[in-house]
């Protein structure tokens, strides 16, 4: 029972919950995509639903291998950097090394075996980004300690493998619209994934980690993450042809509130005063994912104009009130 106990504790700290809600609603708005923008077969509601469950197990044991073989190679780093992190079972003592291994090992076998059942697109995706994990972390690639090459591959993972499970899902075929779309969503998952090292300074600088935060700087971070912000946009709009004002008013609206955040990061030297700014960043890039979601809804769906608006209305409201909170509670006291 101990043991158990120990492995489930150390399953719930590997999943990181809020990380996995954001895979699994892309892997939401990317059915809505491949919906309005690709052939696909007709589905009956029992194989969708199988297929769908399948597709959010594999999610959940994809990350759990990344996150075992990351916590596995970054240990000494972690104890710095996380040290009171709950989501670290290994730094936390709640697990070892050795168990870390076996989970990782088991982690990528269910994936697989998952994948497989759903479809062939989806599977060979699958076991590339079991592949990526690897590099990611374990010698003698580690391409975590590479700089830009890290935040450059891991939104192939984190919006590829929703993507071709979804289509997987649907029985998709091939469409342009939706490699433009998969540009659209890996350059808006770009900024904010170069966003990720900020919190890691101390320990990665130690430690030689050699993430592109610490070789270009805040302000060529900054400057990054906004380039590719307004570049996805534009991918975006070029997918979708956004042909209805509520949507494009809502769209520039939450891009300029995302960009805001990130001129204030670019000013900001201490991580107490970017903590803020990055996840407030993050709320606003939660609601353009929203809103995305909503737009191909409307495409593949229909949607009434009085409808949508209201729809609109309460996503830009959800998301200004989120990062709100998120400011009162990182202003001095």
């Amino acid at each position: 029972m101990i043991l158990l106990r120990s492995i489930l504790i150390t399953l719930q700290g590997l999943l990181r919950v809020p990380t996995y809600i954001l895979l699994s609603a892309y892997l939401l708005v990317d059915i809505l995509i491949v919906l309005a923008l690709a052939p696909h077969q007709s589905v009956s509601t029992v194989i969708f639903a199988v297929r769908f469950a399948l597709s959010m197990f594999v999610i959940a044991t994809w990350y759990i291998n990344a996150t075992a073989l990351n916590d596995y190679a970054d240990y000494e780093i972690d104890k710095i950097n996380l040290k009171s992190d709950p989501d670290r079972p290994l730094v936390q003592g709640q697990s070892s090394h050795r168990q870390l291994k076996y989970i990782a090992v088991f982690a990528a076998l269910a994936t697989a075996i998952a994948a497989y059942f759903i479809g062939v697109f989806g599977f060979v995706v699958t076991l590339i980004m079991l592949c990526l994990n690897m590099a990611y972390s374990v010698t003698p690639m580690q391409i975590s300690r590479r700089g830009g090459l890290a935040p450059a591959l891991l939104p192939l993972a984190y919006i590829g493998l929703p993507l071709s499970l979804s289509i997987s899902i649907l029985g998709s075929q091939y469409s342009p619209k939706l490699v433009v779309m998969f540009i659209a969503l890996y350059l808006i998952f770009e900024s904010r994934i170069l966003l990720k090292d900020y919190r890691d300074v101390v320990g990665d600088a130690k430690y030689g980690k050699r993430t592109f935060l610490l070789n270009r700087g805040n302000l060529a971070t900054s400057v990054t993450s906004a380039i590719c912000l307004i570049i996805g946009i534009v991918f975006l709009v070029s997918a979708l042809g956004f042909s209805r004002r509520a949507e494009i008013f809502a769209l520039v609206l939450l891009s300029a509130y995302a960009l805001g955040y990130l001129l204030q990061l670019s000013q900001a030297n201490t991580w107490l005063s970017q903590r803020g700014q990055i996840t407030s960043y993050g709320r606003s890039q939660t609601g353009i994912l929203a809103l995305i979601g909503l737009s191909f809804y409307r495409i593949a769906f229909g949607m009434s104009p009085k409808s949508e608006v209201l729809s609109i209305v309460l996503i830009v409201s959800v998301t200004f009130l989120s990062v709100m909170k998120i400011q009162r509670l990182q202003s001095p006291q």
